[in-house]
Order: structure tokens, then sequence, then C-alpha cells
């Protein structure tokens, strides 16, 4: 069911509810990505577990579990406050808890989504629904995931030069992230293009959109609704662009932050197990992984996550230890962080809901009182 009181399109370009806020497709894909997940993790640990990986469990200090739930809490933390720094440079204003649900809410659907498709949208509606426009919210939402891709492009050539000598990656690993570079460098070009010209987008849309669109009564008065959106979208990039740089430097640091932290996680549970040696090697495996994880058609990267975390360890971790490294790094970063994820998406869903229907509400209360004073 879609969010009540709110249009599915809207002539003005504010952006409508995604598709995927549609309960049963959340609900789906949670349900599949942890089915996936949970087989895919239980086949690798039946694998790999033996008495060995026992005594070695027996033996690690839960202090680094803590630090495990330290650094996702970092690396979330940084990624609401990118977001509220992005927000303020584009000349908003938003409560810092309505930042955390909307960030929050948005990674939650695209946790659940295919190639993570579901969180960008998803994000830039809840900064809407609470009171950011939606060219400055598209605006904010797309320069954060500029930065990440930009950093993702940068981090490429360094990792495929590192693996060659320290993990000896497949050929087919090596690959993926080769086009997994290429499209990154295209997807941030397409970003940095969106600051040009956005009448030239009303002008291609006319001349090129079928014929029963252009049929339509209120055709022009859509595209022209998109192309303020547009308009408004380039004006909020060229803002944030030009406003104060020591808010932008922040977003980058913080952008470095939010994968620098997500990268330690397997490293310090290998610490915790005994093997300190291997934290550097760690930290650039989990890396090749997190970059292929966009990338995964399923859910959340189900079972191609946990295959592809596990072939790229099982290079230089023992073998009765991956299984079990597997389980916990897939826990501290992903299942724990459906949990939070999913109570903030929740809150984020009520509050777009209420205020959907208060402005419903202020509609037929507009409207009842013209009739009146007509009558």
């Amino acid at each position: 069911m879609e969010i009540p009181g709110r249009r599915r399109d809207t002539a003005d370009g504010a952006p409508r509810a995604p598709g995927v806020l549609a309960g049963h497709k959340v609900r789906n894909g949670l349900i599949l990505a942890l089915t996936i997940s949970t087989v895919s993790v239980v086949v690798i640990l039946f694998v790999t577990m033996n008495h060995s990986t026992w005594q070695a469990v027996s033996r690690i200090d839960p202090l680094f579990f803590l630090a495990a739930v330290a650094l996702m809490a970092v690396k979330w933390g940084a990624a609401c406050f990118r977001t509220d720094l992005l927000v303020h440079a584009s000349g908003g204003r938003l409560p810092f808890g309505k930042v955390v649900r909307s960030v929050l809410g948005g990674s939650f659907v695209g946790s659940v989504t295919p190639f993570q498709a579901g969180g960008i949208p998803t994000e830039i509606f809840f900064l809407y629904s609470y009171g950011i426009p939606a060219g400055k919210a598209t605006a904010v939402v797309s320069t954060g995931a500029a930065m990440s891709t930009l950093q993702f492009i940068l981090a490429i050539p360094i990792v495929l030069a590192v693996t060659a000598s320290q993990i000896k990656v497949s050929f087919g690993v090596r690959t993926i992230l080769i086009a997994a570079g290429v499209f990154a460098f295209f997807f941030f070009l397409a970003v940095v293009y969106s600051m040009r010209e956005p009448s030239k987008v009303a002008t291609s849309v006319r001349k090129h959109a079928p014929g029963f669109l252009k049929r339509r009564e209120n055709f022009d008065d859509r595209v022209d609704g998109f192309t303020g959106a547009v308009a408004e979208f380039s004006e909020s990039l060229r803002q944030i662009m030009r406003g104060d740089k020591r808010l932008l430097a922040g977003a980058i640091l913080l952008t470095f932050t939010f994968w620098a932290t997500g990268f330690m996680v397997a490293p310090v549970i290998l610490w915790g197990l005994g093997y300190p040696g291997l934290f550097w090697k760690a930290m650039l495996a989990q890396l090749v992984v997190s970059c292929i994880l966009p990338f995964l058609p399923a859910p959340g990267g189900s079972g191609f996550a946990e295959s592809a975390f596990a072939g790229v360890f099982a290079i230089f971790v023992p073998g009765y230890l991956v299984g079990f490294v597997n389980l916990s790094w897939r826990f501290f970063t992903y299942y724990m962080m459906l949990v939070v994820q999913g109570v903030f998406f929740v809150l984020a869903l009520r509050d777009s809901t209420s205020r959907a229907e208060s402005v419903v509400a202020g509609v037929e209360d507009a409207e009842d009182s013209a009739g009146d004073e007509a009558r």
C-alpha cells in the first residue's frame, strides 16, 4: 500500500513516494535477504567449522565485539552528520533527529532492495517529507552519493595494485572491480553534468517523449514542473559547491570516516581471535568485498556477499575461522544494522504519513471554507 494522503504523481516536480515503500515490497525484500543470507552463512559455517574453531572462539576478548559495535556507530553517525552538513551547505535547516531518521530510514530500504537501489530515492523522499524542498533534498543526497562514488573511483586502482601483490584475488573479482570502477566513473560524470543547463531537459523531454504522453492534457504542466525541480536541484548543487568550504571539507572527511570504519570491522574481529598481524590485509580484503556489494543483484547482496567474503578471506585466514569471521562480519555490518535502521525507517515513514494526512486535511479545510464563502 502506498503512503496515505500522497499522490503518486505531482505536477510541481516534488518527489513522489518511491514504489519500494509499498509495504509488501519492503517486507518481501527483508524476508528474502535474511533467508538467503542465513542459508549462506549456515552452509559456510558447516563447511569450515571444526574443533579448532571452538577453541579460537573461546579465547576471543568480548571487548573486540564492543569495538565492532562502536565502529558501526561511528560509521552511521558519520553518514548522518555528513547529510546534516550538506543540508546546511544547501541553505536548508532540519533538526538533527529528522536527519537521522531520513538517512537511516533510507539506508534500511537500500539494504533490502537489489543493487541497493531503493536507498537514495527513499532518503530524498524522507528529507522532502520533513520540509526540505525537492531540489535541495535531491542535491543533498546526490552530493553525498557523488562523494562516496569519487572516493570509490580513487580506491579502485589502489585496490587492484595492492591486491595483485598481497591477496591474489581471482580474475573474476578483479574484472568485477574494474567494471564497478568504470560504472562509478560514469555515474559521477552524470551527477556533475546535472549542474549544467537544466532548461535543456525540458526541450529534450518535449522532443523525445512518446506520442501518447504528448497527447495527455497536462503533459506541458508536468514537464514544466519537472524542469523546475531539475533547475532547483541544479541551483542547490551549485550552492553546495560554492558555499562554505569548511562544510564541504567536513562532508568529504565524514565520507572517508564512513567507509574507513566499515572496513575495520572484520580486521577487529580477527584481532580479537589472536591475529593482529592480519589487520591491514583483512582491511584490504573487506575493501574488495565492499566495492562489490553495490553491484550485487540480491537484496542486501545476500548470498553473494557471504560467498565473496569467504572466497577472499580464505586466501589468508585459517580455514576453520572463515565461517565464524564471516558470520561476525555479517552480524555487525548487516543484521544488527537492519534492526537499528528498521526502527528509524518506521519512525520516518510514520512522520511522512502524518505530514501527508495533515496536508490533505488542510487542503480539504481550505476547499470547505471557499465553498462556504461562495454560498
